[in-house]
Order: structure tokens, then sequence, then C-alpha cells
């Protein structure tokens, strides 16, 4: 496995009525398919996210990989194409995500499709999140929220009557309210209004702004109603199906030699996609030899739901 870094098989970025149909991405370097702020719900239908072909093996490296595949007592053997040059029996696997979904006005509508052999998740859909620095209380029934981007990214920026959700890594809700302005920039910070009323801001006394982790999200822009059906999802290295969004099924779908659990609903607040999970269906699905990365780990289970600091399988 050779973890790709680099542009992925498919990106798209403030997009909208994307339809991907009958097509096949071989040994994409990074995501197979990677969409950000999508304007609308993206449909793959009978697509497939695979390995790559086999790598050449120029002469110089013929010995040295005879000698670790004897090394390793793996059939490292090689073949001739028709154009005579030598390729290993392997195939290149180099995918990172087979799709990976965040911010978007709806997540990925995936029907039909194969998903294989990925260095980490076979789908990723959730959110981006900024962390709150300060507030100010206007006196006019409104509170200012001032944030900053967390790894580089902040949450999707906010229009009037978007939902503004904010809350600690600890599950305590701040609030989860419409916007009553657009996002303005700040300096290096950015700033939206919403009712005071709906605010709880005294359970921010027991945090340091700007030290302590207080996450603001955009939760009309958080990937929810994503749909997996008729999908199959093997061979991958870590979670099968990485859930981070809400109003959501996945049914029908095959899920087969996972290492890192099947479907893993995890909030993973210590990542830079963290989100909350709500009304997700998941119904008639097969799972076949999941966890082994680590058995004993409930995280690692074939279905977990990961909440914060608890979980449940």
């Amino acid at each position: 496995c050779i973890r790709g870094k680099g542009s992925g098989g498919t990106t798209l970025e403030n997009c909208r009525d994307v339809v991907l149909e009958d097509m096949t991405i071989y040994g994409a370097a990074g995501f197979g398919f990677h969409e950000t702020y999508s304007q609308s719900q993206t449909l793959m239908h009978r697509v497939a996210v695979t390995t790559g072909p086999s790598p050449i093996i120029t002469e110089e490296e013929y010995e040295a990989y005879a000698d670790l595949g004897a090394f390793y007592e793996v059939d490292f053997s090689v073949w001739q194409d028709e154009e005579g040059r030598y390729r290993g029996t392997r195939r290149k696997i180099s995918t990172v995500d087979a799709t990976h979904t965040t911010g978007a006005v709806a997540g990925t509508r995936v029907v039909s499709c194969v998903f294989e052999s990925m260095c980490d998740d076979g789908t990723n859909q959730g959110h981006i999140y900024g962390l709150l620095q300060d507030y100010t209380e206007n006196g006019d029934g409104t509170v200012t929220l001032r944030y900053g981007a967390n790894g580089g990214r902040s949450c999707v920026p906010f229009v009037k009557g978007q939902t503004v959700h904010v809350y600690t890594p600890d599950g305590r809700l701040i609030c989860e309210t419409p916007a009553r302005s657009a996002q303005r920039n700040a300096g290096i910070l950015y700033e939206v209004d919403v009712a005071a009323s709906d605010c709880n801001l005294a359970l921010l006394s027991d945090y340091t702004l700007g030290q302590d982790r207080i996450f603001v999200d955009n939760l009309s822009r958080a990937s929810d109603g994503f749909y997996f059906d008729n999908t199959v999802v093997r061979n991958i290295r870590s979670r099968g199906l990485l859930l981070k969004s809400s109003d959501a099924t996945v049914r029908y779908c095959t899920l087969v030699n996972i290492g890192m659990g099947a479907i893993a609903v995890h909030y993973e607040a210590d990542w830079g996609e963290a989100g909350i999970s709500r009304n997700l269906v998941l119904e008639n699905n097969y799972i076949e030899n999941t966890g082994y990365y680590n058995p004993e780990n409930r995280i690692y289970a074939a279905i977990s739901v990961y909440g914060l600091n608890q979980v449940s399988s």
C-alpha cells in the first residue's frame, strides 16, 4: 500500500447537479472522489474505485524485488506485459478514501458502486468546523461570535438563516440557532450574529476561549442526507463507511475485509472534520471479517457508534 499524495481521481468544489455514472477510477493519487462545498447532491451510479495497474519493475529493481519477496515470504514474482516490460504480480494500492465529502448541502448518493483496496476509508461523509475565539453581547438581543480556522480550514461560510451550531468536545451545547447575519471577515477571524436568547453562554465560563476547543459548525452545510444503496466496499485498511452526518441511509450494502470496522459513526473531535450524526438508517447490510486491526478495541466493532468520550457497539 503506497498511500497516495497528490490530486485525486475526481475533485469537485462548489459544484452542483453532478452525476458520475459508468466509470472506473484506478489507483488515484489521493482520494478517488473528493467533493467540498457542493451546492446539491452528487450522484455516483455504477462507479468503481479500485487499484492501479501492477507496477513496472526495471531491470535494476528486478533482483531487489525478488529479494524483498523472499524476505517477507510473499510471491513477488514478475511477468512481462505486451511491451516486454517487467511487472509485479501485485497491483498498486494508492487510493486514500474512495469518496470523501465535506461541507456539502447534501452528502453523496451512491448506488450500485464498488470501492475496494483503499489505504484509508471507503467513504468519509462529514462536516468542517471552526474554533470559537471570543464573543460580544451586543445589547440588541444578538451575540457576535468570532471564530478562526481549524488546521487551515474553518466551517463553511454562513449565509443568513443557516444553522449555527456551537458546542464543546465534551458534548455541551452552546447554541443551535439560525444565523442573524451572513459571515463577515474580522481580521484573521470570522464572525456571525446569533440571537442571544438561543445561546447558553454561561457554559463558556468553564473554558478558556482561544485555548480550549469550542467548535463552530454550519449545520446547513454538513453533508447530511447521504445515501448508500447496493454498494460493495471491500479490502479496506481503515473504516468501510465513516459517517459524521445526519438524516441518511445505508441499505443493501456489502462490506467485507475491513480493518477498522465496517460502519463507523464516529464523532472524531480530535480531527479536522468532526460532526454530529442524527437519524441514520442502517438496514439489510451484509458485513464479514471486520475489525481485525485491533479486535480488542470496541471502536473497531463491525458497527460502532463513537460519541463524545464513549463507544457503543
